[in-house]
């Protein structure tokens, strides 16, 4: 009864703090969402970035998370499920939406996209190349990034072939349990259930490459920010998340990229769950995502694997996808989109987290 209490509180004073933020500052950007119809974005007029506040955006203290009783831990025979309000609400989700269904002003994606990218010193491109299948997909977990994440897996759910299967890489910030984690944990989001592949995880803990723990999900918004729009985007997908410590080696990530090859040769999404610039002011952001885009671009994963968190949180997590994705011939990476928080926001001052969506396709 007292966690029920805690609930409601918790909730009260985040939607008291919402809908003052929205009141007192009024925040405006723009994000594209792509209409492969037309091959246009649609130019929003409200920030995805204001939509959503950091109390939510940045869920890094488990005590915090879990003093909110949005996680559900009752079992069903083995089964956890974990409720996914407690990263993004159905309610900031559904205006997300909203605000992308309702857009007016129709600007090419490209021009968007060069605007965005020109701050930072890239090119951006169209989410998809006509015919190509999206095979790889490196993907930010901070909510107010949620224009993107929305726009790229709209753009890959509207390619051919129906994706029935999803794999999920994302950094253990808390450093918490084993280095390499996986669940048989299921989620549940406001668009319906998400499930593992269980005899993908019986395969990688049997081999010894990962651990089963429900907990360390609990808490962990690099996996829970994104399921709600998996589920949005590929209602009929097994998502299997897979989440590891700071700097886990890349020797070890080869052996887990050589047992998801089946699922992987298949057709399987492989998501790599990645926030890039942290700790820094938004002009300042804008040259470590230079210099990290210039080692994408060279495909030097080495150098990747060995950057700080100046760069990213995962660097072997995208080292690992960048070797794997050469080695089997992908084309890629390609950069589809490049910003930070102090742009979406309009905030320079503060320090913010950066985002780069990229993807690897089939030849």
């Amino acid at each position: 009864m007292a966690d029920s209490k805690r609930s409601v509180y918790f909730l009260v004073a985040v939607g008291v703090f919402f809908l003052f933020t929205r009141a007192r500052f009024g925040i405006a950007s723009m994000s594209p969402a792509l209409d492969l119809a037309t091959g246009e974005a649609v130019a929003r007029d409200r920030a995805v970035s204001a939509i959503v506040p950091d109390i939510f955006a940045n869920a890094i203290d488990p005590d915090i998370t879990a003093s909110a009783a949005l996680i559900e831990d009752t079992r069903s025979g083995d089964a956890l499920w974990i409720n996914t309000e407690c990263f993004i609400s159905q309610a900031m989700m559904e205006e997300i939406l909203g605000a992308r269904r309702q857009g007016e002003s129709a600007v090419r994606l490209s021009t968007l996209s060069a605007t965005w990218n020109a701050r930072a010193g890239s090119e951006g491109g169209a989410l998809s190349d006509a015919g190509k299948k999206t095979l790889r997909v490196a993907l930010p977990h901070h909510a107010p990034a949620s224009g993107l994440i929305m726009d790229a897996l709209f753009s890959i759910s509207s390619e051919p072939g129906e994706v029935r299967e999803i794999i999920l890489l994302g950094p253990n910030h808390g450093n918490k349990g084993k280095a390499s984690m996986t669940t048989y944990a299921g989620w549940l989001t406001p668009y319906g259930n998400v499930s593992p592949d269980k005899e993908l995880i019986d395969i990688l803990t049997a081999r010894g490459l990962a651990a089963r723990s429900d907990q360390e999900f609990l808490a962990e918004h690099s996996i829970g920010v994104l399921m709600p729009w998996l589920a949005y985007y590929f209602p009929e997908a097994n998502v299997t998340p897979l989440m590891f410590h700071y700097k886990y080696p890349t020797r070890k990530l080869d052996g887990i990229f050589a047992t998801l090859a089946p699922w992987l040769d298949r057709g399987a999404l492989l998501i790599v769950s990645a926030d890039f610039s942290h700790n820094h002011k938004r002009d300042e952001a804008v040259l470590y995502d230079k210099e990290t885009i210039r080692l994408l671009e060279q495909n030097d994963w080495r150098a990747i694997a060995g950057l700080g968190s100046d760069y990213l949180d995962s660097p072997t997590l995208l080292a690992a996808l960048m070797k794997d994705s050469a080695g089997r011939g992908l084309e890629g990476p390609k950069i589809l989109a490049n910003t930070n928080s102090g742009f979406l926001m309009g905030n320079p001052a503060d320090e913010i987290t950066s985002y780069i969506v990229l993807t690897y396709m089939e030849k």
